[in-house]
């Protein structure tokens, strides 16, 4: 966290810490900037964002209990030593590609079909360390796959916040704008763009101003 806020370009791989990180630790930074997945045939990273390091600690005990609490639920199947307890490395070796029928299928009951009937906007902190901001851009993906890309952005409107966290002050300041977007939207579906307004470019609230992607 240090050294990435020292030095923002850091390459791990290129700049060793002083002291060095073992090929283990490195293997695992690596493994936490890069997590691939896949939705249909859309390959995504839903990775921790480079330069998301300082919220890294602060957030381990929730994601870890999140992830203690949730895979059991997800996967009422997932028991690799068959004691009836997760332990939280099988937990970490869980994947939901192995998982039969069954669990499969209601995972599928998720939207990955990116087929949208109602306008939504998305703000997401560019340093989330709960939801990475790789999982907003496969959706997006999802919705242009479906609609293609100027037709998804009569549904989708996505605006990225640098360096906030899962919600924040941020976000929070912007809420009413983006309300008052939704609205003013909602209205131009229902009026066949008679009345309202697609959505800004930019997404102007009180701490600051965020292009749409």
């Amino acid at each position: 966290m240090n050294k990435r806020t020292a030095s923002p370009n850091w390459n791990p791989d290129g700049e060793p810490l002083s002291p060095p990180l073992t090929n283990d630790q490195l293997e695992a930074l690596r493994n936490i900037y890069n997590m691939p997945a896949k939705v249909q045939n859309i390959a995504f990273n839903i990775g921790m964002p480079v330069g998301s390091e300082y919220r890294w600690e602060g957030n381990y005990a929730s994601n870890l209990g999140y992830a203690q609490t949730s895979v059991a639920k997800f996967d009422r199947f997932y028991d690799p030593d068959g004691n009836g307890v997760l332990s939280d490395a099988e937990i970490k070796a869980w994947d939901p590609n192995f998982s039969p029928r069954p669990v499969a299928n209601d995972l599928r009951r998720f939207d990955n079909t990116g087929n949208l009937k109602r306008p939504i906007v998305i703000a997401h902190g560019s340093h989330d360390p709960v939801v990475s901001p790789g999982e907003t851009a496969a959706y997006k993906k999802l919705v242009e796959q479906r609609y293609g890309v100027a037709g998804a952005r009569n549904w989708l409107a996505i605006y990225y916040i640098p360096r906030m966290a899962h919600g924040g002050t941020e976000y929070d300041r912007s809420l009413s704008a983006q309300l008052d977007i939704l609205e003013a939207w909602v209205t131009w579906h229902q009026t066949n763009g008679k009345s309202g307004s697609l959505p800004p470019n930019t997404l102007v609230g009180e701490l600051g101003s965020y292009p749409r992607d």
